[in-house]
């Protein structure tokens, strides 16, 4: 993993100013001035930014980040007075950190992502035992309102992203409509009911190890099927939801995220559906029909399916871009992934026959998944262990 975090490098201190004592006034002020996202916030003062860091390792003024487009550093304590004003309970805030520093991978590309007219925002997926002990919601309602610490730990990085990176609407974030999701986007994986090894272990991690992953996402489309059956009926549903043609993903593949609520992925299991069988199967069924393509839409698959975008993550870096086409005919189907394993499945939600699907930015970003870690980068195990 490729960080812009540096240990060598001090920011600047933050300064005390005045504000005003009146919640309305202060929220009116700091929307005025860009520095909110239009919110009521809650006021940084010294105490609780230093609260916020009683729970780092990290050195106050040590810059972890340098986030696009002003190009902000992100100090910690700059990240502390964020997660403050956002309403963060300071137990919440190495969960913020650590989605921080997947935002500034270079994999994410957060240049292209607050510069693109596209609607994405930064989902943050929490895996581990350290979003149940903080009380990252997994179940019903989890990308809804009232968690607080999902609400907060959402805001608190879109905070970073105003105040810090300074991705303000119209100067340094360019998406056309936004998206709701941009206030606050922040649930935890619900691996007490997913039937499968939980997320962050199929990226590599071990269950016992807390991560965080971001991924530039659209806010959750909803897939309901209240009356297939069977494992296969029911794939046959998110199929056709997945394989539409207005997806970035369909222009240019990506990694988008399929999240299954427990109540089906309990019949998939049952039938013997493995999440890699899943994959395989939305892989070569949720396509879009080239007949329904206008010409140009048809000659830019055949251009990326041709081309090196066909590839997998795993062979992005160092890959030649080549221009080359395949030719299509009516009834093929263009695919929403250039390979299975880069549709990530999830499990997480309540009761109901409810999947959700996120789309991308497309291939132009990846998600990032990192652990959370004292500043030698060893995997704490509880936020506690980080506490002063």
């Amino acid at each position: 993993m490729t960080s812009t975090r540096s240990a060598n490098k001090r920011g600047r201190a933050a300064e005390a100013v005045e504000y005003p004592i009146d919640p309305y006034e202060l929220m009116m002020l700091l929307a005025e001035r860009g520095l909110s996202d239009g919110l009521p916030v809650i006021p940084p003062t010294a105490d609780r930014v230093e609260a916020m860091l009683q729970y780092t390792d990290r050195e106050p003024l040590e810059i972890l980040a340098v986030l696009a487009p002003k190009r902000g550093e992100a100090t910690a304590q700059a990240i502390a007075i964020c997660a403050v004003m956002a309403g963060c309970a300071p137990r919440y805030f190495p969960v913020v950190l650590a989605a921080i520093e997947a935002l500034a991978d270079e994999r994410y590309v957060l240049p292209g992502m607050n510069a693109t007219t596209h609607p994405c925002a930064a989902m943050v997926l929490v895996n581990g035992p350290i979003g149940a002990e903080i009380g990252v919601e997994s179940g019903t309602g989890c990308m809804g309102p009232t968690f607080h610490a999902n609400a907060t730990i959402g805001r608190a990085v879109r905070q970073v992203l105003l105040n810090i990176a300074g991705a303000l609407p119209g100067r340094g974030d360019s998406a056309t409509h936004g998206t709701p999701a941009k206030f606050s986007f922040c649930f935890a994986e619900n691996e007490d009911q997913t039937p499968w090894e939980p997320f962050h272990v199929k990226r590599g991690f071990e269950a016992r190890v807390s991560t965080v992953t971001v991924s530039a996402s659209e806010a959750p489309h909803n897939i309901m099927d209240s009356y297939s059956t069977t494992g296969e009926g029911l794939l046959k549903t998110f199929a056709g939801s997945l394989g539409q043609t207005g997806s970035n993903n369909m222009s240019t593949g990506g990694e988008p995220m399929l999240v299954i609520g427990p109540e089906i992925a309990t019949i998939l299991d049952a039938e013997g559906w493995t999440r890699e069988r899943v994959q395989d199967y939305l892989f070569e069924h949720a396509r879009f029909p080239v007949r329904l393509l206008s010409p140009e839409r048809r000659a830019k698959a055949e251009e990326r399916l041709g081309g090196a975008s066909y590839i997998s993550s795993e062979d992005l870096a160092g890959s030649a871009m080549e221009t080359a086409h395949t030719a299509l005919t009516d009834d093929d189907g263009v695919p929403i992934v250039n390979a299975p394993e880069d549709l990530h499945v999830v499990v997480a939600g309540g009761p109901g026959k409810h999947s959700v699907w996120m789309p991308t930015f497309g291939a132009s970003t990846r998600p990032v998944t990192v652990p959370i870690t004292d500043r030698d980068g060893t995997p704490v195990r509880s936020v506690e262990d980080l506490r002063r």
